[in-house]
């Protein structure tokens, strides 16, 4: 007999959700860094030419 915890389910959705929600705040941040540094960086010697 296979008994149901919905408790330990719920908590595993509210973490995943968590994670995901971390995931996608951290992958804006790091594009909005990207593009506010000035994109890649390129060793000063080669930007001259």
């Amino acid at each position: 007999m296979k008994t149901k915890r919905p408790h330990i389910n719920r908590a595993l959705q509210t973490m995943h959700l968590m994670l995901g929600i971390l995931r996608t705040s951290q992958a804006v941040f790091y594009a909005l860094s990207f593009f506010w540094l000035g994109g890649f960086a390129v060793p000063a010697h080669l930007m001259k030419k």
